[in-house]
């Protein structure tokens, strides 16, 4: 499925640019060289749109390899530098803004509306400052119970790190769904030349139940992934 969300109201120059990810078709394509952003859901490993010259592209595909994840989602987004020279600064605040990530709509389309991201989110503990730091939490995510997870983030120069995964098991209806170390949200931002490239993914191997739990959880997950990532590239282009 493919989801587009308006970023840039033009974005000169990039259609005359390689493509910087790959795998997409060519609605996708054209939706990035437009300037905007494009949500997909991969078949595999083997199927992820993340760069290949990128640094961080074997790491990547090696996590969802190994992680043997069933659900995965991306969030690919390429825009001029120009647009906002600041942009990384931006998007290290907000990510380590963890308890402004509950108030993030997703849009749910079993039921026809939107859902907060979290219902609540607790800092536990947190090391380091806005340009490279890390911090834990416990978060309550519907229709999952409450949950810790580890987030960390680097700005070094022109790029970005960033990495969720969860501490301990999301139990859904009181059985254990994901366990720990098993959802895995990531975004790497870094400058080529005069443009930025954004690249989201998350990663989450659940049981559901043989297929039974799939749209249900599908929902949970994908849409959040959706709504993370093209919340946090909004708020980069708009501030």
């Amino acid at each position: 499925m493919l989801g587009i969300l308006l970023l840039a109201a033009a974005a000169p120059g990039l259609s005359a640019q390689p493509q910087p990810f790959r795998n997409l078709s060519s609605e996708e394509a054209a939706a990035v060289s437009a300037g905007k952003s494009v949500f997909r859901r991969p078949s595999g490993w083997k199927d992820l749109s993340v760069p290949v010259a990128a640094p961080f592209a074997k790491d990547i595909e090696d996590t969802v390899r190994k992680l043997g994840a069933n659900y995965v989602g991306e969030v690919v987004l390429v825009l001029p530098k120009a647009s906002n020279p600041d942009l990384l600064v931006i998007l290290a605040r907000n990510l380590a803004d963890v308890e402004s990530h509950v108030g993030i709509p997703y849009w749910s389309r079993r039921y026809g509306k939107n859902f907060d991201l979290f219902t609540w989110v607790k800092v536990l503990e947190r090391t380091g400052g806005g340009s490279e730091g890390g911090l834990t939490s416990e978060q309550y995510m519907k229709p999952f119970d409450p949950y810790r997870a580890r987030y960390s983030w680097s700005l070094r120069g022109d790029r970005l790190s960033f990495l969720s995964t969860n501490l301990s098991h999301l139990s859904y209806d009181g059985k254990k769904a994901v366990s720990p170390g098993e959802m895995v949200w990531r975004l790497e931002a870094y400058a080529e030349g005069d443009r930025w490239v954004l690249y989201g993914i998350g990663a989450v191997k659940a049981f559901d139940m043989l297929g039974l739990l799939r749209d249900r959880l599908s929902e949970s997950f994908m849409g959040r992934i959706e709504a993370f990532f093209g919340y946090m590239y909004r708020k980069g282009v708009e501030l």
